[in-house]
């Protein structure tokens, strides 16, 4: 009877450590489950900072010391759209749908969104502008596209009011304005000219292998937009970065006009004409 009793409890025994130690185990695998997860993203964190850190390609940069090449003409197929806004750390960023495109050459990349930002990312031998615009396109090999404008004291550029009467105050949330529409082909100049790059992206990660276009051509701004937009996003702007042995290249089209079209409207392509003739718009 003794003997029955004492083999019970060593079994009990045996059956209770076992569990103990199983349970142990798998707190200890889940321990081990969480500190990698937390390693992996301490690695990737590290790696998106060394590349904005130390980067080789990185934008944006001092436009200057640039050379005269033939390059491809920018195409613009932009919808008109709806207002959707968000007031965001970087600075004003205005979502748009699927359906607008750029075309350098024969290439399509689809236009994602668009950012203002106060002072401008990229300079001009030195120069800085009030405010840069920046329209990010994506083909669907993934490789990206951002046109840059830029905006500087000293005039008047009315298709900016509709935004500008919006601004939204209140940071991350979407602010819809349904009853007015713009077309980001409003913002860019009439001529063709443009800085030309190979970049990255100005926040984080800073991936590279980005195309960057600048137009050569600035638009202008009234005091009192420059003052308003300056209220709420200035100096949330990263600082030019060292070329690296990249090439600022400069397409010159002489007295050509650059193409553009609204493509909610027609798809009939606009075709470059010289100066001294008249180009039909539709507007």
């Amino acid at each position: 009877m003794k003997r029955t009793i004492r083999n019970s409890i060593h079994l009990f025994l045996i059956f209770v450590g076992g569990g103990l130690f199983s349970g142990l185990k798998a707190e200890q695998g889940q321990h081990q489950s969480a500190s990698a997860h937390q390693e992996q993203e301490a690695a990737s964190k590290q790696h998106q900072q060394t590349l904005c850190g130390v980067g080789k390609s990185q934008s944006p940069v001092n436009l200057e010391n640039t050379i005269d090449t033939k390059l491809d003409e920018l195409r613009f197929e932009y919808k008109s759209t709806r207002l959707d806004m968000q007031h965001t750390t970087h600075g004003l960023k205005l979502n748009y749908p699927s359906g607008s495109f750029l075309y350098v050459g024969n290439v399509e990349y689809e236009l994602q969104h668009m950012y203002f930002v106060s002072p401008s990312e990229h300079a001009i031998e030195g120069e800085y502008s009030a405010v840069e615009l920046q329209l990010f396109h994506k083909a669907r090999n993934g490789k990206k596209v951002v046109v840059a404008i830029l905006f500087d004291e000293g005039g008047v550029k009315q298709t900016l009011d509709v935004i500008w009467r919006n601004m939204p105050v209140e940071k991350d949330k979407h602010h819809f304005v349904n009853r007015r529409s713009i077309n980001a082909v409003d913002y860019i100049g009439e001529k063709q000219n443009y800085y030309f790059y190979t970049g990255s992206m100005s926040q984080a990660p800073c991936e590279e292998g980005v195309s960057w276009f600048v137009m050569q051509e600035k638009n202008a701004l009234t005091k009192i937009q420059v003052n308003k937009f300056q209220r709420f996003f200035n100096k949330h702007t990263r600082k030019v970065n060292t070329l690296h042995n990249r090439s600022i290249r400069l397409a010159v089209f002489g007295n050509q006009h650059r193409i553009r079209v609204d493509s909610t409207q027609t798809k009939e392509q606009y075709k470059t004409v010289d100066a001294k003739h008249e180009t039909t718009h539709h507007e």
